[in-house]
């Protein structure tokens, strides 16, 4: 075991913990010696949880550090600090199953995935006739829903967003939004 693994276990306020839906603010440090500032920023302030562990894959390789190494800055900075207010540790932009796996091994108890080879992007521009196309191949199967299903959930309906702003979906927003997203919210088979 790592010495700040072996920190948390006997001094609790120092392990990350699960924020759930509470307010809180990613913050990330790159290089393992930004906690103490972040928590000296921090300190007064109500209602926020940071997010002191917090890297994602590709910085890591970027920055040659490991999840341990992200987790264990975290837990040194708030024993440092002595904060006792709690903060989560989000594995963040994870794209394949090994990457979760050692984030999960660490001990990181937040799990951000990132969808974006998943994503079409061309949907942004294509024509109506191919956007048609693409929304009648996707996956609906794995989405569990169906073309006919996603037209009757959302076509003519109005979100309310507050502050007086609200959401409708037209025929080609919606097509454009579910063969832009759609492939990227399919689970895997």
């Amino acid at each position: 075991l790592h010495i700040p693994t072996r920190i948390g276990a006997r001094l609790p306020f120092t392990a990350p913990i699960r924020v759930g839906m509470c307010r809180s603010f990613g913050l990330g440090d790159r290089l393992g010696l930004a906690t103490p500032g972040h928590i000296r920023a921090l300190r007064h302030t109500r209602g926020i949880t940071p997010i002191l562990a917090q890297q994602s894959i590709r910085e890591l390789e970027r920055s040659a550090r490991t999840p341990q190494d992200v987790l264990d800055s975290a837990t040194w900075g708030v024993f440092q600090e002595g904060w006792r207010g709690g903060y989560g540790a989000d594995a963040d932009h994870l794209k394949t199953e090994a990457d979760i796996n050692r984030c999960v091994a660490t001990g990181f108890i937040k799990y951000t995935l990132d969808p974006r080879d998943h994503v079409d992007n061309a949907a942004q521009t294509d024509s109506p006739e191919t956007l048609a196309i693409k929304f009648d191949a996707l996956p609906w199967s794995r989405l569990q829903s169906s073309p006919a299903a996603s037209r009757e959930a959302y076509l003519g309906k109005t979100w309310n967003l507050g502050s007086g702003r609200s959401l409708s979906l037209g025929e080609q927003e919606l097509l454009r939004a579910a063969c832009k997203y759609g492939r990227g919210l399919a689970p895997l088979a």
